[in-house]
């Protein structure tokens, strides 16, 4: 499977996340096959467009665990809501990307905090939740899950030629939390 530095290496790759004659599900596929590096199947299920409370997100990430009565459960954990390559992160795709996210399992979040993406082609923005209904974008600085900066309206968009490594460092860090 494909990291995102990798992807960020590879020219085929590249174009489809840049052409924008290649559809958002392609998009999204490209992303699918980059978390499956992260969320390994004896240990998450990722689910393409899932319903929740607020629409429905393009790829879910779900933790298996078994409850007191050794039943198979799975909550959400992660959220990646994907736009169209050549498409620019906008704040309405922030806004309905921090839906998903709110929206994920509470008893999951690290000290109250929530995370997805939002990709758009081979842009990332990653995020976090306070709590509440809107994210925002979590700081590379802060080189773990568990301590972040909390910057309201800054969105510094990453792209995955360059900063491929970001993306992969943030998802092996969150996966790892689940191990």
């Amino acid at each position: 499977m494909p990291t995102a530095a990798v992807i960020g290496t590879d020219a085929r790759m590249m174009t489809a996340l840049t052409s924008n004659t290649i559809s958002e599900a392609v998009s999204n596929g490209v992303w699918l096959q980059v978390l499956q590096n992260y969320f390994l199947p004896d240990k998450f299920i990722i689910a393409p467009e899932q319903n929740n409370q607020t629409g429905r997100a393009d790829l879910m990430v779900f933790v298996m665990h078994n409850d007191k009565n050794d039943n198979l459960c799975w909550d959400p954990i992660f959220t990646l809501e994907g736009k169209t390559p050549g498409d620019s992160i906008k704040q309405t795709y922030i806004d309905q990307a921090s839906g998903y996210i709110s929206s994920l399992a509470s008893h999951h979040s690290f000290k109250g905090r929530k995370f997805g993406m939002l990709v758009a082609g081979q842009e990332v923005v990653l995020l976090v939740n306070n709590g509440g209904d809107k994210s925002t974008q979590w700081n590379w600085e802060d080189a773990n899950t568990d301590e972040y900066k909390y910057n309201p309206g800054l969105v510094n968009v990453w792209g995955i030629g360059e900063q491929g490594y970001k993306v992969e460092s943030f998802l092996a860090d969150f996966a790892q939390k689940f191990q």
